[in-house]
Formats: structure tokens, sequence, C-alpha cells
């Protein structure tokens, strides 16, 4: 292995190679490549419990697993930061996650219609505590479609009434012949029973069948397709992001290489 520097320390907090920049935009130590298949910097460990790199920010104590990591970074306010600069590349993704069995993981992805969070294989899970205090684990429900749900609660009056959609909700769902609102109604009293008409994006009216005059209250819930959304980049290029797609194509897994690194003093 050929280097054209080397630094090495066999003491406790020592450290092989040291730089410090004490101006501005400056950098303790920089390291560069204009190949594909090599690394501008590169940091590893060799123990079964070594972390690879480590870096810190903000004047942070830096921490990191006991157990061992390919990195460990640490913040105050934001731990590890990523940033696409491309506005025309697709797909992109802020972070890029895979295992051994070609799963992947994609965070802030774009796939040259719509946004999505985190992409991949596995449960949307949160982690509540039951009636002993043992953490467990809850998991959102997934469908085929991109979907907004509002929950509310309403009166018939005189057999009838007009519930209004919240405008904010309203606002960010798409409404039309092909993607019709769904309304739920159930009632908490007794009447003839309900149906639902007039829908659109904004309200829809609960009537009692057989011309019924009662004034029962009820229950409901409302689900929509998500509507589009457009983004502004600072050179004023926009960026549209659709959400009436159905069972759309998952992103393809990216290729990886392995290379072994080893400590030879």
């Amino acid at each position: 292995m050929t280097r054209a520097i080397a630094g090495y320390s066999t003491l406790a907090n020592g450290r092989g190679v040291y730089g410090q920049a004490t101006a501005a935009n400056g950098a303790g130590v920089q390291g560069g490549t204009n190949q594909g298949n090599a690394f501008g910097l590169w940091g590893f460990n060799t123990s079964a419990s070594g972390t690879g790199s480590n870096g810190a920010g903000n004047n942070q104590i830096s921490t990191y697993l006991t157990a061992g990591s390919g990195g460990s970074f640490s913040g105050l306010y934001t731990g590890v930061f990523g940033f696409v600069s491309s506005i025309t590349i697709d797909p992109s993704s802020g972070g890029l996650f895979q295992d051994e069995f070609d799963n992947q993981w994609d965070v802030a992805h774009w796939d040259g219609f719509g946004y999505y969070k985190i992409i991949g294989p596995g449960a949307v899970s949160t982690i509540v505590e039951d009636i002993n205090n043992q953490k467990v684990v809850m998991h959102c429900t997934e469908t085929p479609e991109n979907l907004f749900e509002d929950y509310g609660t309403g009166q018939l009056v005189n057999g009838r009434v007009t519930i209004a959609i919240d405008p904010t909700f309203a606002k960010n769902i798409l409404v039309d012949e092909q993607h019709p609102l769904k309304v739920f109604v159930q009632l908490e009293g007794d009447c003839n029973g309900v149906y639902v008409t007039n829908k659109s994006a904004h309200s829809f009216e609960v009537v009692e069948l057989q011309s019924g005059l009662s004034n029962t209250l009820f229950s409901y819930s409302i689900v929509a397709t998500r509507g589009s959304e457009t983004y502004t980049a600072p050179n004023g290029q926009t960026r549209t992001a659709r959400y009436d797609r159905r069972f759309e194509k998952a992103p393809q897994v990216k290729q990886r290489a392995s290379l072994k690194a080893e400590l030879n003093h």
C-alpha cells in the first residue's frame, strides 16, 4: 500500500494524523480524488466493536455506539445532513441504506413524479408503553394509494345536514370523477338510516332515508387521494409532485461493491 503521508499512534487518545484550521472556510484535513472507485476520505476500524468514522459538530461531545458502527456523527441539532443538489436527475435520494438481502431504504426519495419521506421494505411503526410500562410496537395501515384521512362528528337536523370539510384538509386533497371522496358514517342513535350525497372536496351531505326527520348524532371518517404539491427552487425552477398513483414501481436497488481495509504499519 502506497502512502503520500502516513501517521501512526499507539497512545491512548492519540492521533495518527492531526490537522487544525483556524480561519474561515478552512479544513483541518482534506482528502480528494477524481476516480469513481476511489474515496476522498476513508475511515475504518478493524476491531469487532470499532467505529469506522467519527464526526462531531456544534462543539458537541462525540457520541458513538459501544458495539461499533460504520460511522458515528453527533450534532446539537442535526446528527447527519445530506443534500441533493440536482433538480433534473430522476430518481434521487438524500440517503440510501442497504442490507445483504438486497433490501434498500431510500430517504428523501424523488422518483420523478412524487416525494417519499422513506420508501423501503418492512413496516412503518411506532413504540408505545403497555400497561406494565414495557415498550411495545404499533403499526401503521398502508394502502396501494396515497391517501389522506380525517374524522369528525355531526348531527342530523330534521333528517339532513351538510358537513363542511376542514379547509386545510380540502386544500391538500384531489377529488374528481377518477378520485372520488369516500365517506363512512356511523350512526349513534335510532333513525331510518342515512346516505351520503353531494360530495366534493369542500363538503358532503348526510340525508336520512325514507324522508326521515330525526336529529340523530353520528360520527364519520373521510378518505381522499392526496393532492399534488409544487416546490420552487432558489433559481425559480419548479417541481410538481403528484400522488394520484396506485402500486407505482418501487426504486431499483443500487449496485454496490466491497473493499476490505487493513492496517499496514
